[in-house]
């Protein structure tokens, strides 16, 4: 849709007109409006509806937070029951920081880890996981991370627990990853 504004021309996409009319959603929306990735990542986040079940933990990478966050709040990357299946098994409390590397979450949830480690060195999320270690389903989506983070992190995963599943959303602008792992109780 086109909207005339004097003598300006603006484009207006559901996501600005759902920013314009709800100003809470900006700190959310100021990484998402213009992310290369939003098709994949939607595309991610239903994939973690549709396969997540009670019990389940979550662990989000740190670059992948911003855009969590929006779509929780926006319920529109899937169907509404796919936002509240999300909601509902991971509450979060969205944080009020607006660095460029802030976290944009906090834990609400023993379930629920909002990573704040990156780096390309495995031992750097051995924190981050500790409270999700002996879990027996633990999803970690992985959305813009740089290459050497993910490399790190899934060296970190592949030595704390076993890979039960993968998928992989590539294009030409990016990867969005989607894991589930059994992870081993800490030693």
């Amino acid at each position: 849709m086109v909207v005339v504004v004097g003598l300006v021309a603006l484009a207006v996409t559901p996501r600005l007109v759902a920013y314009l009319l709800n100003p809470s959603l900006s700190v959310a929306t100021t990484d998402t409006l213009s992310s290369p990735l939003e098709p994949e990542t939607a595309a991610t986040l239903r994939r973690l509806a549709d396969s997540s079940r009670d019990g389940d933990a979550l662990y989000v990478y740190l670059s992948g937070q911003y855009p969590y966050r929006y779509y929780l709040q926006c319920e529109c990357f899937g169907t509404r029951a796919e936002a509240r299946k999300l909601k509902a098994l991971w509450p979060v409390r969205p944080t009020g920081g607006h660095a460029q590397f802030s976290p944009a979450l906090k834990s609400a949830s023993p379930l629920f880890v909002a990573g704040t480690a990156t780096g390309g060195k495995a031992e750097n999320y051995r924190l981050n996981f500790r409270p999700l270690r002996g879990r027996h389903r633990v999803w970690v989506p992985v959305i813009e991370a740089a290459p050497l983070d993910q490399r790190g992190l899934e060296q970190f995963l592949d030595g704390a627990g076993t890979r039960q599943s993968s998928w992989v959303s590539s294009a030409d602008r990016g990867t969005v990853s989607l894991y589930r792992y059994k992870l081993r109780p800490a030693t």
